[in-house]
């Protein structure tokens, strides 16, 4: 009698393996992203996205057109 094959279960053990680390890196990444975040709120100066729309805001322009 053949051992019938029960699949390619090593394989799908290691790809398992490393969704689960990359998975966790994303948790822990967001969970530092956040915490920073947290920590930064009262930070005199705006991030640097928020920083370009400031200075347009103080001259009250919209665009740089010359029209």
């Amino acid at each position: 009698m053949r051992k019938t094959r029960r699949g390619p279960w090593l394989s799908g053990l290691v790809v398992a393996a490393i969704g689960a680390v990359w998975m966790a890196g994303q948790v822990i990444g967001g969970v530092i992203g956040m915490v920073t975040g947290i920590l930064h709120a009262d930070d005199e100066s705006p991030p640097a996205s928020l920083a370009a729309a400031a200075i347009h805001a103080r001259r009250g322009q919209v665009s740089d057109a010359s029209w």
